[in-house]
């Protein structure tokens, strides 16, 4: 049988947890207000993220917001080439790739000085072809990057010589990189000291903005390559682009680059039509080889977009690829920048909305070589008739 305590001994007990009530109170408010502050700053989810190795570290930021603002995806008319530049309601910037030659250059500057960007928070570069890459050492030496996306793609080039293995990693069977344009890229993102990450699935991030004490967040769900990072490998310098989603205001946005068969049957093998979205950008200026029926079963779109140049040497958009489009869903929306020059898309809480440079879509449904048929019979007339808004 126990003994009982005296009531001298109750009274010390007591006299000890009086004591020290308060002293644990205020640990324990201590450590809620600093998990408060860390999961308000976005510490928590970067912290999570780096354990799991889910998302990217490039997010996790909750911003403070004095408007709400539209998100806005800018398909820059660049030519034969793609260039989109997205503009975040938190204030930050995303730049994906950067088409080629000094029309491109010229497209983006005059872009930028509009709409006073000089930051890019997030850069991401597709692939290495030219039409991509050309541009992206002159953005990196003329503008702030923050973070980079790049594919795990070595480059040989001599440009690249320079580079510490560890950046520039050759994988063995992975397609080997001889452009000049890709190699000075390299350069200029390690020259930039920012983070580089090799994007895969797991490259996801979000961020979130609070406006009048409202929580709103936006995503970037990166779904190929499905490979681990340092296991990415394709013959085809195209198939190493991205497809990815960007979900705001329960809106879903894909992107694709200038992934090809190979990867339209990865994204199919693992996602199937669990995932449908508002908008597909293309893949490779709508070549026939980066659009398949069953690709657009399984996103089942309601707007496409193709980035090409007006009579590009290679027919982009292909027919195949418009009536792909057309047999799915005769009310697939398509603007294209050949004819409707830049396209704009702005996102709000209750409306996806899309903003034309040149309003007239008679000729969307043409192939490329059929529309450059046109422009060569009467170019000055195409021209009078490609009204752009100011």
């Amino acid at each position: 049988m126990s003994k009982r305590l005296t009531k001298t001994q109750r009274k010390k007990i007591h006299s000890i947890a009086n004591k020290y009530f308060a002293v644990i109170l205020v640990i324990v408010l201590l450590l809620a207000l600093v998990l408060g502050i860390a999961y308000k700053l976005g510490w928590l989810d970067k912290y999570f993220k780096k354990q799991q190795d889910v998302l990217s570290t490039a997010g996790g930021y909750v911003t403070n917001v004095s408007s709400l603002e539209d998100l806005k995806i800018n398909f820059l008319d660049v030519g034969q080439g793609d260039c989109i530049i997205i503009e975040l309601p938190d204030g930050k910037n995303m730049i994906i790739d950067s088409g080629q030659f000094t029309d491109a250059k010229n497209a983006i500057e005059e872009f930028t000085t509009q709409n006073n960007i000089k930051i890019f928070d997030y850069l991401l570069l597709t692939h290495q072809d030219r039409d991509h890459v050309d541009n992206m050492d002159w953005i990196l030496e003329n503008y702030q990057v923050n973070y980079i996306f790049r594919p795990n793609n070595y480059s040989s080039h001599s440009n690249a010589s320079s580079l510490p293995e560890s950046f520039n990693k050759h994988t063995e069977g992975g397609y080997v990189s001889t452009s000049a344009p890709y190699a000075d890229f390299l350069v200029a993102a390690y020259n930039e000291k920012c983070t580089v990450e090799l994007f895969n699935k797991s490259s996801d991030f979000s961020n979130k903005f609070i406006y009048q004490n409202k929580e709103y967040s936006y995503k970037f769900d990166f779904l190929t390559p499905t490979n681990e990072r340092e296991k990415i490998v394709y013959d085809n310098p195209n198939d190493y682009s991205p497809i990815m989603i960007l979900e705001y205001a329960n809106k879903k946005v894909m992107f694709t680059g200038d992934a090809e068969e190979v990867v339209l049957e990865e994204y199919i093998n693992t996602y199937g039509s669990t995932i449908n979205v508002d908008v597909l950008k293309l893949g490779h200026h709508g070549s026939t080889n980066a659009t398949s029926m069953e690709f657009v079963e399984a996103v089942d779109p309601e707007y496409a977009i193709i980035q090409c140049g007006i009579d590009n040497s290679y027919g982009h958009p292909h027919a195949e690829t418009l009536n792909t489009l057309m047999s799915y869903d005769s009310n697939i929306k398509i603007y294209r920048n050949d004819t409707n020059g830049n396209i704009e898309i702005s996102i709000s809480q209750n409306s996806l909305d899309f903003q034309l440079e040149n309003e007239d879509c008679t000729n969307n449904l043409l192939d490329g070589e059929s529309l450059a048929s046109i422009i060569q019979i009467n170019f000055g007339e195409y021209l009078l008739n490609r009204k752009f808004l100011v």
